[in-house]
């Protein structure tokens, strides 16, 4: 007995240590940056993308950035002619990745020399990268599975995903409510990130057969009388099994013939990632926008 509570003892510092070496890896950072909005860019748009450079900002200034560039030649024949082309592509990367955001975005709204700027100071908590996440491919897909990021109110919404390797998979939308909502695994499912099978690209929200109860088919909506809507889609996946956040439960109907996925707060949401994402380097979170407008 008393070697079995000495194991115990044993166990429970080692899960101290751990926690408090990912915890020490957790840096508070902060960052700023101004954005001109286009006149074809709206200022909801604005405000996300100078938020998304803040945050961009901080993370350059605490773990620096890799920049890479790669060059390369095509030859092609053009009338008996043989013609060369050169082409270079560049790119920067931050060596840190986002985890938590601090407080609410401080935004400076403004015209300046004729145009709009918009400037967010954002601080958060982020760690830096050591080892490269897994590289899957998500796109939101609409009508005719083809890929979109607007949609109309009442437009049907898939997703395809693929990754090269084995792991599990959850999606939540963000709606105008500041609602998370649970589109994936489908609300029947246990509460635990779904397997995906590496290598096999998969179509969600769909039954092509009408006939799998199992299966959740979505239709986008506006959460308000407003015209127009943006959302966020969280794609999060990880090769490590976890369970998937405490939502309220029940579907929430909106009337008899419609149902609403389940769902908790966007707070209550954040916190839940949060955790996941301090506990398990290897998640990675893909976030994606969309709009929805009143069907005219």
């Amino acid at each position: 007995m008393r070697n079995r509570v000495l194991q115990l003892v044993s166990f429970s510092v080692l899960c101290f240590l751990s926690v408090s070496v990912v915890a020490r890896d957790i840096k508070k950072v902060k960052g700023k940056d101004t954005y001109v909005v286009p006149e074809t860019v709206t200022l909801a748009e604005g405000k996300r993308i100078a938020i998304e450079r803040a945050k961009v900002d901080a993370l350059s200034r605490e773990f620096g950035t890799i920049v890479t560039q790669a060059q390369g030649s095509i030859v092609e024949n053009r009338s008996g002619k043989s013609l060369t082309s050169f082409m270079s592509v560049g790119e920067t990367m931050t060596k840190g990745e986002w985890l938590e955001t601090i407080g609410e975005p401080v935004l400076d709204i403004k015209y300046e020399n004729g145009h709009l700027a918009v400037t967010a100071e954002i601080k958060g908590r982020a760690r830096e990268l050591k080892t490269a996440k897994v590289d899957f491919c998500a796109k939101i897909l609409g009508k005719d599975k083809v890929e979109k990021s607007e949609f109309c109110a009442g437009e049907d919404l898939f997703m395809s995903f693929i990754s090269p390797v084995d792991g599990y998979l959850s999606v939540y939308l963000i709606d105008g409510n500041h609602r998370a909502n649970r589109l994936f695994p489908y609300q029947n499912a246990e509460g635990r990130g779904a397997f995906m099978k590496h290598g096999e690209e998969k179509i969600l929200f769909d039954d092509p057969t009408q006939i799998d109860d199992s299966i959740d088919e979505y239709n986008l909506d506006l959460t308000s009388n407003q015209e127009f809507e943006q959302n966020i889609l969280y794609i999060i996946y990880s090769p490590n099994q976890y369970s998937i956040a405490i939502d309220n439960g029940e579907v929430r109907e909106k009337d008899e013939m419609l149902s609403l996925p389940k769902n908790l707060s966007y707070s209550e949401f954040m916190s839940w990632l949060t955790k996941c994402r301090i506990l398990d380097s290897e998640m990675r979170v893909d976030i994606q926008n969309i709009s929805i407008q009143k069907k005219k």
